[in-house]
Formats: structure tokens, C-alpha cells, sequence
């Protein structure tokens, strides 16, 4: 999940291929987690437009909304 929020804020997509790259986590596995994700409404899945094999992974806005609102605690909870 970090793997996919961390590029969604920076604007990017993720694959289940970049995922299991990154993680180092089999194939499988990626793809067990995201269902759970998809499942629970944090992130979405969609039909990469040059490569229709591809699935592109992304963050729902909800959930980037909460992810935000988490970083601007941590950001007020900061010493100056």
C-alpha cells in the first residue's frame, strides 16, 4: 500500500509488475493485496489505454483525501 500511495501522490500510477518490483513480494501475493484494496474502496483499478493487458493501480480520492489529512497531523504534531 505504501508502494502505491507514495506514487500516486507524486501523480503516477503503479502496475502490479512495478509493485512486485519494488516489494519484492511474488506476483501473487501483489495481486491478493490489491484485490483487498480494491475491495475496501482505497484504490481502483484501469485498463492501461497502449497496453490492455496491463492493469494501471490508483489511489481513490477518498483515501488520498485521509492520507492527506494523516500527513497534516503528523506535520502539526512536528516541534518548530
Amino acid at each position: 500500500m505504501q508502494e502505491i500511495t507514495r506514487r500516486c501522490l507524486h501523480g503516477h500510477s503503479s502496475t502490479l509488475s512495478e509493485i512486485v518490483t519494488k516489494t519484492k513480494v511474488n506476483k501473487s501475493t501483489a495481486s491478493r493485496v490489491v484485490g483487498r484494496l480494491v475491495d475496501r474502496g482505497y484504490v481502483f483499478e484501469e485498463i492501461d489505454q497502449e497496453d490492455r493487458r496491463v492493469r494501471q493501480i490508483h489511489v481513490t480520492p477518498s483515501f488520498e483525501d485521509e492520507v492527506m489529512r494523516h500527513f497534516e497531523k503528523l506535520r502539526q504534531a512536528l516541534p518548530e
